[in-house]
């Protein structure tokens, strides 16, 4: 289990961080949309959808913020053997499920490490060892 969880927290932290990415450019969006239709590129954005435009990205942007921490802090949590860490991992393993291909993919694969019971009791036997190696370190 310790290769899978290693494996497990460096696909989460990737995925945080393509998050980020993806952020910045439904920012860059709302911002060089409307600048380019006050150039004289495009249509002039008036009226429906384009004033809903900037509420719509900005508010798609939380929601990335939001999965994009979350995906950090698991694999964090993950790569600290924190406690709290299995229970976030099958949280979002199943929404995971919703974004075919690859969330799919990813939270087929933190389930099938994380949910089952050995798993359970494995962890939680990993994650006291860590602590315990940790706190006697410091």
């Amino acid at each position: 289990m310790q290769r899978h969880l290693n494996l497990l927290a460096t696909l989460w932290l990737a995925n945080g961080i393509l998050r980020a990415a993806r952020l910045s450019s439904i920012l860059l969006a709302g911002h060089i949309l409307p600048m380019l239709a006050g150039w004289g590129f495009g249509p002039p954005m008036r009226g429906w959808p384009w004033n809903f435009l900037p509420f719509g990205l900005y508010t798609l942007a939380v929601i990335q913020v939001v999965f994009g921490v979350a995906h950090i802090v698991l694999a964090w949590g993950l790569f600290q053997r924190q406690p709290w860490a299995r229970l976030l991992g099958i949280i979002l393993g199943v929404i995971a499920l919703l974004r075919i291909p690859f969330g799919t993919a990813l939270g087929i694969y933190t389930l099938w490490v994380l949910a089952p019971e050995t798993s359970a009791r494995e962890y939680e036997q990993m994650s006291r060892g860590y602590q315990q190696a940790h706190h006697a370190s410091a």
